[in-house]
Protein backbone atom coordinates (compact mmCIF):
# COMPACT_ATOMS: atom_id res chain seq x y z
CA UNK A 1 0.00 0.00 0.00
CA UNK A 2 1.25 3.54 -1.05
CA UNK A 3 1.34 6.33 1.79
CA UNK A 4 1.33 10.07 1.31
CA UNK A 5 3.59 12.45 3.51
CA UNK A 6 2.12 16.09 4.92
CA UNK A 7 2.11 18.25 7.25
CA UNK A 8 4.51 16.26 9.77
CA UNK A 9 2.44 12.89 9.12
CA UNK A 10 2.50 10.30 7.17
CA UNK A 11 -0.57 8.95 5.85
CA UNK A 12 -1.35 5.46 3.74
CA UNK A 13 -3.81 5.51 0.92
CA UNK A 14 -6.91 4.02 1.36
CA UNK A 15 -7.21 0.51 -0.30
CA UNK A 16 -11.09 -0.48 0.96
CA UNK A 17 -9.86 -1.98 4.52
CA UNK A 18 -10.86 -0.27 7.84
CA UNK A 19 -13.03 2.83 6.79
CA UNK A 20 -14.47 3.71 10.34
CA UNK A 21 -10.79 4.14 11.01
CA UNK A 22 -9.92 5.87 7.73
CA UNK A 23 -12.75 8.22 7.53
CA UNK A 24 -11.63 9.59 10.77
CA UNK A 25 -8.51 10.48 9.60
CA UNK A 26 -10.01 11.78 6.21
CA UNK A 27 -11.83 14.23 8.84
CA UNK A 28 -9.04 15.33 10.74
CA UNK A 29 -6.93 15.86 6.90
CA UNK A 30 -10.09 18.22 5.73
CA UNK A 31 -10.00 19.77 8.98
CA UNK A 32 -6.56 20.65 8.84
CA UNK A 33 -6.53 22.12 5.47
CA UNK A 34 -9.87 24.16 6.38
CA UNK A 35 -11.91 21.66 3.66
CA UNK A 36 -14.24 20.46 5.94
CA UNK A 37 -17.05 22.42 5.31
CA UNK A 38 -17.29 20.89 1.95
CA UNK A 39 -18.44 17.21 3.42
CA UNK A 40 -20.73 18.87 6.43
CA UNK A 41 -22.94 20.50 3.63
CA UNK A 42 -24.73 19.45 0.54
CA UNK A 43 -25.27 23.21 -0.02
CA UNK A 44 -23.29 26.63 -0.38
CA UNK A 45 -23.69 27.33 3.64
CA UNK A 46 -24.53 31.63 3.37
CA UNK A 47 -21.95 34.01 3.35
CA UNK A 48 -20.54 31.70 -0.43
CA UNK A 49 -21.03 32.50 -3.29
CA UNK A 50 -21.79 29.15 -5.78
CA UNK A 51 -18.34 29.90 -7.31
CA UNK A 52 -16.53 29.91 -3.59
CA UNK A 53 -18.56 26.75 -3.06
CA UNK A 54 -17.34 24.95 -5.71
CA UNK A 55 -13.87 25.80 -5.10
CA UNK A 56 -14.12 24.27 -1.68
CA UNK A 57 -15.69 20.91 -2.77
CA UNK A 58 -13.29 20.63 -5.37
CA UNK A 59 -10.26 20.95 -3.28
CA UNK A 60 -12.33 18.14 -0.69
CA UNK A 61 -13.20 15.83 -3.29
CA UNK A 62 -9.15 16.06 -4.65
CA UNK A 63 -7.68 15.47 -1.07
CA UNK A 64 -9.95 12.77 -0.53
CA UNK A 65 -8.52 11.03 -3.98
CA UNK A 66 -5.13 11.82 -3.43
CA UNK A 67 -5.66 9.59 -0.52
CA UNK A 68 -7.07 6.13 -1.76
CA UNK A 69 -5.64 3.61 -3.49
CA UNK A 70 -6.62 2.34 -7.05
CA UNK A 71 -8.93 -0.21 -6.44
CA UNK A 72 -10.68 2.09 -4.55
CA UNK A 73 -10.47 5.56 -6.71
CA UNK A 74 -12.31 4.70 -9.32
CA UNK A 75 -15.27 3.58 -7.54
CA UNK A 76 -15.22 7.21 -6.28
CA UNK A 77 -14.16 9.45 -9.58
CA UNK A 78 -17.52 9.95 -10.76
CA UNK A 79 -18.86 11.63 -7.77
CA UNK A 80 -19.68 14.54 -8.23
CA UNK A 81 -20.15 16.76 -5.05
CA UNK A 82 -17.96 15.53 -1.52
CA UNK A 83 -21.26 15.64 0.23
Amino acid sequence: MASISGRGCEIRKFDGKNFALRKEIMEDVLIQRHQIEAIRHAKAPTGKTPEEWRSVDELARSTIRMHLAKNVYFSMAKEKTMY
